[in-house]
């Protein structure tokens, strides 16, 4: 998560710029304030003790104005800082309404101590509580929480609905590493020239940059959605029931590009979760080199790991029709613009024992709806 402060830099740390760091001291001050409101054996308090505020004090009376405004800072001083009491206080009980229910507790905080950098595992962490939470405040089954699946996964949920386990598993798709290194090449240049302008593609993307495009997204929704159908493209690693309906949850939480109202995701999901193999491959408005289809991703992606030696591509021919057909264990696919449900999709091509009713997808919607304040 970055933080963007909307003084003027300062080049120098010197004494004469005590001033132009006061909103960093308030800042500071500030999330003290609300840490010592707090419960101290609280998790928050856990993750953020005093040993790491004063880490960040000191960095705020050493760092030059600049750095500290295009630097990096902890997600959960940056969460703490933009909460009132009441949003901090729900966050600490919803951390232990689901780890009470979790049978790995420690996987429901950890993403508390995400370093700076670690955006994408805050996100993460941050996504996969407020679906739990939600799912066990709004619904009065029987549900649990990171239950183990017979390969030894665990999906985020399994809940009991009308006499059938339905499986939730939550993922992330934020922004690619082509996306941060060219934030942090355009931030460097803004220490020196503040009136310069973030245009992509442009001069902070490199030559060989696959993105930003809407194929590129479309490619990376594909490989979002098989890490948990087939981590390596190992089936028997799936993170999803081979034999019971399955939800996929996907976030779509970019901070540096407008990901979420990408036509490309659509595109993917179309593919997915159609009667596949379809026989030629199909592009989209594009040249004929390029191919976007779930076939021609799978083969290309198939050659890259088998190049890595994460992959036998003979074990994977072999297995090709297993591997494409995996999409048909999804019951429905509901995708969120960060933490609000942007659309759900049912498949209609999913096998008869983990299909799911349009009834069935409306309910879901329903129950992960109530996002709490704290997320919004």
């Amino acid at each position: 998560m970055l933080a963007k402060a909307s003084r003027d830099p300062a080049i120098e740390s010197t004494s004469s710029d005590s001033s132009d760091k006061s909103c960093y001291y308030e800042l500071v001050q500030d999330v003290r304030e609300k840490l010592a409101a707090l419960p101290s054996d609280g998790p928050i308090r856990k993750a953020l003790p005093e040993s790491k505020m004063k880490e960040i004090a000191d960095r705020v009376e050493i760092a030059p104005t600049s750095d500290l405004e295009s630097g990096y800072w902890p997600p959960l001083f940056c969460f703490v800082s933009r909460r009132d009491i009441a949003d901090l206080t729900e966050f600490e009980s919803d951390l232990r309404l689901v780890c009470t229910k979790s049978s790995s507790p420690d996987s429901v905080v950890n993403f508390l101590e995400a370093n700076p950098q670690e955006d994408t595992r805050w996100t993460s962490g941050l996504f996969e509580l407020c679906i739990k939470a939600c799912v066990i405040k709004q619904t009065q089954s029987a549900i649990e929480v990171d239950s183990a699946l017979p390969n030894g996964s665990r999906p985020d949920i399994r809940l009991s609905l009308n006499g059938r386990n339905v499986w939730f598993e939550c993922t992330v798709l934020g922004d690619s590493q082509e996306d941060r290194a060219a934030w942090d090449r355009y931030m460097q240049v803004r220490k020196i020239d503040k009136s310069v302008q973030m245009v992509r593609p442009g001069n902070f993307d490199t030559a060989d940059s696959k993105g930003p495009s809407l194929y590129y997204d479309c490619l990376r929704m594909y490989l979002k959605v098989f890490n948990k159908l087939a981590p390596n493209f190992n089936p028997d690693k799936s993170q999803v029931s081979p034999d019971e309906p399955n939800v996929l949850l996907i976030s779509i939480a970019s901070s540096k590009s407008p990901l979420s109202q990408s036509p490309g995701i659509g595109w993917a999901l179309d593919e997915l979760l159609a009667d596949q193999p379809k026989g030629e491959a199909r592009v989209k408005d594009v040249a004929p080199s390029l191919d976007i289809s779930l076939s021609g991703w799978l083969d290309f992606q198939a050659r890259d790991l088998s190049q890595q030696s994460k992959l036998e591509f003979k074990a994977y021919c072999q297995r090709f029709h297993e591997i494409i057909a995996l999409p048909r264990r999804l019951g429905a696919i509901i995708v969120f613009d960060g933490y609000k449900i942007e659309h759900a999709r049912v498949n209609y091509n999913a096998l008869s024992k983990c299909s799911l009713s349009h009834k069935n997808a409306a309910r879901f919607e329903e129950i992960l709806g109530g996002i709490p304040r704290y997320a919004r």
